[in-house]
């Protein structure tokens, strides 16, 4: 399946299930994530997940959660 029918097939499906908005980008985004911040799986595992060669390129798509922030200020002894 080429690029152009898999996002076809992807909204499609994503409208069919009531989901208003988001795209294959945006989820791959959040694939990336969740791995990296919600289930600590090590980088290198993400990088060979989602065909990376480069820790810049994965980087990239990571979101800092505001739970870190937090928790990175209160680690803080002031």
């Amino acid at each position: 399946m080429d690029q152009w029918t898999l996002s076809k097939t992807f909204t499609s499906d994503r409208k069919a299930a009531g989901v208003v908005d988001g795209t294959l980008h945006g989820l791959r985004h959040t694939f990336i994530s969740n791995l990296l911040n919600e289930k600590s799986v090590p980088l290198p595992v993400v990088m060979e997940l989602v065909g990376h060669t480069k820790i810049e390129t994965t980087m990239g798509y990571v979101k800092t959660l505001d739970s870190q922030l937090k928790q990175a200020v209160e680690g803080l002894a002031l």
